[in-house]
């Protein structure tokens, strides 16, 4: 497991939340700005009781994550042993249990610093609940695990429902266990739902909006299927071992004593087939096999379960995890000379460890460069939890920028990133920094943006006199001064093109002129501009 270790850029952003909540500034990601750019409220209430005990969120994260990975497939082998005991069928024979624990993205997803293992754990164990248990207790159980999830990520809901569903099917004391299933969550989440929306002033997170979901994205949606199937192909098996068990359960309708068979399949069909769906509705994710991980688990208890209709012999269901694990674990692997395939990428493994640690390296150098000036910078999570900036935005989809994410979706892109800000945008929020353009300059203007900042290359959004001189005597900073750029400049525009002056003007006036008294150079290039002009004009 600790060869999957990682954290990804994305939890910086709960965890730049968290501090700020232990500081007394409220879930907030910049002071005085109420926007929701988190959608995991309980995971970053757990980052934050960390922070307060003066603990790395990151190895917090990690744990609960690697804690859930186990307790999943703890759950799974409970379900095993409660199934085959039903059935009368012995040995044990764990499929869905041992494929998890061989399922490569399933463990990578165990770290990353997000709230993915954990929602996996609670949702299987709220199906567990449902499936296992016979009385009101059962269903409270279930209500109470679908909450924290639901409180952890907004789309558990859809288990919740789809729990709700299975009770009304079973059609026994349904009011009493449909209230003991909805009570619980419903006071877990009803009251935080009104909070959230009294605090932040929009129904739905910020990153709802800067994702566009509520426009259908069906093309990349199954973009984002297919690629799973094909890595994990075993799972094409799904259909056929569903058809293959309803049509023996048909004929033999007692198969099982009634405990695994049709009941075992309805419940596990409410819970996959929804999800399922609305992914491919919203696109899929970004981040390769993310949203996956959460129903994979059921995934693959719907072909242990279909295994033992059809081959209640210990030497074919034996046969049987054999053949699912070693398919698992043999994945197809689609990263092998590539990161991103269709928008879609392996975050592991770009995001590594020695990321997590160059990243704090250069954050803590830039913090210790900026001192106590306002600076603000259009960064990553990761620079900005580590730089501790005065303000921040995340720059790649307007996840913490309320104006952004709430902007008409001109053209459907990569999920996540299809409304980062423009560069005339930050410019009007006062951003000084920003870690884009990374490539060499390649032009007058490229050059005077761009610097180095400890051990980062950044461009330079608004030129700031009193910050630039602040960072002039840094070591490991390097830039153009441009008050002297402007003295060494100004006496030779006349020898250039006028269609060149008239564009370096225009980008000065943006990047430096009008954050900066400086009426003496303006005036030099003024007069410098005009008497180009004039003389373009005498030539025409």
């Amino acid at each position: 497991m600790t060869r999957f270790w990682w954290v990804t850029d994305d939890a910086f952003i709960s965890f730049r939340y968290a501090r700020n909540l232990t500081r007394g500034l409220g879930l907030v990601y910049n002071a005085g700005e109420r926007v929701e750019g988190y959608t995991n409220f309980l995971w970053t209430l757990l980052g934050a009781g960390a922070i307060r005990g003066q603990v790395d969120p990151v190895i917090v994260a990690n744990v609960l994550g690697i804690t859930s990975y186990f307790g999943t497939a703890f759950i799974l082998l409970r379900l095993s042993r409660y199934l085959h005991r039903a059935a009368g069928l012995a040995p044990v024979i764990p499929i869905a249990a041992l494929a998890i624990l061989v399922h490569t993205d399933v463990q990578r997803f165990a770290t990353g610093g997000l709230e993915t293992a954990w929602v996996m754990c609670l949702v299987v164990l709220a199906f567990a609940f449902l499936l296992m248990g016979t009385h009101h207790g059962s269903r409270l159980g279930a209500g109470i695990a679908l909450g924290l999830a639901a409180l952890s990520r907004p789309d558990s809901l859809i288990f919740l429902v789809a729990a709700g569903a299975f009770v009304a099917w079973e059609r026994r004391h349904v009011a009493a266990r449909m209230t003991a299933l909805w009570a619980p969550a419903l006071v877990l989440y009803v009251p935080y739902w009104f909070w959230r929306f009294s605090y932040y002033g929009y129904p739905f997170p910020n990153t709802y909006y800067a994702k566009s979901a509520s426009r259908p994205y069906w093309e990349q949606g199954w973009t984002y299927l297919i690629l799973y199937l094909q890595t994990y192909y075993v799972l094409l098996l799904i259909p056929v071992v569903l058809a293959l068990a309803f049509w023996r359960l048909r004929r033999k309708p007692h198969t099982g004593d009634g405990l695994y068979g049709v009941r075992v399949f309805v419940l596990l069909l409410l819970f996959t087939i929804p999800y399922t769906v609305y992914v491919v509705r919203v696109g899929g994710d970004f981040m390769f096999a993310r949203f996956w991980v959460v129903v994979t688990p059921l995934y693959y208890l719907i072909l242990e379960a279909g295994m033992r209709v059809m081959a209640p012999a210990t030497k074919w269901r034996v046969m049987g995890l054999v053949a699912v694990s070693l398919l698992t674990l043999l994945r197809w692997n689609p990263w092998q000379d590539r990161y991103l395939y269709k928008g879609i990428a392996d975050e592991p493994a770009f995001y590594g460890r020695g990321w997590q640690a160059e990243t704090e390296r250069v954050g803590r150098r830039m913090q210790t460069m900026f001192g106590d000036y306002p600076v603000r910078v259009a960064a990553g999570g990761g620079v900005s939890y580590y730089g501790d900036f005065a303000w921040a935005i995340e720059p790649m989809g307007g996840l913490t920028d309320t104006a952004l994410a709430h902007r008409p979706l001109e053209r459907r892109g990569r999920p996540g990133h299809e409304k980062g800000p423009s560069l005339n945008y930050l410019r009007s929020l006062g951003v000084h920094f920003t870690p884009w353009p990374v490539a060499a300059p390649s032009s007058v203007q490229d050059s005077l943006r761009s610097i180095r900042l400890g051990g980062l290359e950044m461009a330079i959004v608004t030129y700031d006199v009193e910050l630039m001189t602040r960072l002039v005597t840094k070591p490991d900073t390097r830039f153009i001064v441009l008050p002297d750029y402007l003295d060494q400049i100004i006496p030779q525009l006349k020898q250039r093109p006028a269609g060149d002056v008239l564009e370096l003007n225009e980008f000065l006036q943006a990047f430096y002129f009008d954050h900066n008294e400086d009426p003496e150079r303006q005036q030099a290039l003024q007069e410098a501009l005009d008497e180009i002009t004039a003389a373009s004009a005498d030539e025409g």
